[in-house]
């Protein structure tokens, strides 16, 4: 498809080509079809993965392929849940999993070098699926998570504080378990909010108060036939919306509902159906608001991306397709580029594979800055290095970062510059340097090398 892109003060015609393409090589795998989760690093915007590989493994894209990060974590047969995000305070990995075999779950930061455990937490019942989330404000992580005890399980929600875990309120529901529970924080009241489904036969969506779990309203659904529930917020509106699976009449159909803040209603008309056992995951674009699902149908043999533009669900790309596929995906945004990637499991390859969607539509292709533009150099550097942009800019903010995300160097110039020196002292290493102006910002890769 053509499109007009304004870049500076000329116009240019470019062709575009939207598909799903692959993102560095397949993943070996011993996780069965488990799908972990797949998130982009605050500051790099390099993709991460975690996944079930003799325990728990965790990748990241360096631009040309998925390299490991620190070791294995967790123990060979410990392939039941892992949940994957980021540390606000310092932007470090920082991943949740179970060691089914002693009851317990652990939490681990990546320093840039190794993982750190940050937390035990020992049960006396069998914990299947967890999910984690920081809370903005406080910086403090929630694990939401259900206790297994025979036929009824109880649903919990910790957080460490303080140097522990603690109980926040008191279990939200006692059910049946269906499915892995999905919690997240409005981002404007910083209230957490979890969804789950109980017994198939309802979903519900709760939020803490400071005091107590309250219901946030009845959500519509086939009783009996209800599972896989996910979680997000509107980055637009602070609206909450869930996407669930909902098996009527033997088919898989999605449903998607917002919270208006006194009802749940219906989000379009259910996209698509599928049979079989397929799993449903939600996410938000950030440069559009517009929300995403992903899923696998089996009818068509593929997993499928649709976001919906304020009127009809709409089907991104052709499918992502699979030699053959599993019953689970995952989806993410870039937050640079708004291309949307999927991390799904191929049971005809045995392997987790990642792909993105290249149609600039999704986002900035209208946009092009002048500050993507910027030429760094010399890179490698000693740490004295140029900045040279190829329009004038009234103010530039600068902040430099190491591997692991911390914060080493910042800087802001108010006078209006199309050229600007930076004098680091800093040891040989890889680094990022963030470039704002206005609302635009662009990510460098700088080498320090003496």
């Amino acid at each position: 498809m053509k499109r007009v892109i304004f870049l500076g003060f000329l116009f240019i015609h470019i062709t575009c080509f939207a598909q799903w393409e692959q993102v560095g090589s397949n993943f070996g795998y011993t996780g069965g079809a488990r799908v972990g989760d797949i998130v982009f690093h605050p500051v790099t915007n390099e993709p991460y993965i975690a996944y079930p590989q003799s325990g728990y493994r965790i990748d990241k894209f360096d631009g040309t392929d998925w390299i490991q990060t620190g070791v294995n974590l967790g123990f060979s047969y410990s392939n039941a849940g892992v949940s994957l995000t980021f540390d606000p305070s310092s932007n470090e990995p920082y991943v949740a999993f179970n060691n089914n075999i002693f009851n317990e779950f652990k939490t681990n930061r990546f320093d840039g070098s190794n993982w750190i455990e940050t937390g035990t937490f020992t049960l006396a019942n069998f914990i299947s699926e967890i999910d984690v989330a920081f809370n903005p404000s406080t910086n403090e992580p929630y694990l939401a998570f259900p206790l297994e005890s025979g036929t009824f399980d109880e649903l919990v929600v910790v957080k460490f504080s303080n140097g522990n875990w603690v109980d926040v309120g008191s279990a939200l529901a006692t059910f049946q378990y269906t499915g892995r529970p999905s919690i997240a924080f409005n981002p404007n009241t910083n209230e957490p909010y979890v969804a789950y489904t109980w017994g198939a036969n309802f979903v519900a969506v709760k939020k803490f108060d400071g005091v107590n779990w309250v219901s946030t309203g009845p959500i519509t659904g086939t009783p009996g036939e209800l599972s896989n529930v996910s979680l997000a917020f509107n980055p637009s509106t602070n609206e909450p919306y869930i996407a669930f699976v909902d098996r009527a009449n033997n088919e898989n159909k999605y449903v998607i509902q917002k919270f208006d803040g006194a009802n749940w209603t219906q989000v379009g008309s259910n996209p698509g159906s599928s049979f079989g056992t397929g799993t449903i995951n939600l996410d938000f674009n950030p440069m559009t608001s517009e929300p995403h699902i992903a899923y696998p149908d089996d009818v068509l043999g593929s997993y499928i991306v649709q976001k919906f533009d304020g009127s009809n669900w709409t089907q991104v790309g052709n499918g992502v397709a699979g030699s053959f596929i599993g019953s689970e995906c995952k989806i993410d945004f870039n937050p640079i580029t708004n291309e949307p990637y999927v991390n799904y499991f191929d049971s005809g390859l045995n392997s987790l594979i990642v792909q993105k969607f290249n149609d600039n539509s999704l986002g900035l292709d209208s946009s092009i800055s002048l500050l993507d533009q910027t030429v760094l150099y010399p890179n490698p550097s000693n740490g004295q290095i140029i900045l040279n942009f190829k329009n004038t800019f009234e103010e530039i903010d600068i902040k430099v970062f190491d591997l692991s995300g911390k914060l080493i160097h910042s800087q802001n110039n108010k006078n209006a510059v199309n050229e600007l020196k930076v004098n680091l002292n800093l040891s040989e290493n890889i680094y990022f340097i963030e470039i704002t102006s206005g609302k635009q910002k662009v990510v460098k890769k700088l080498i320090i090398s003496y």
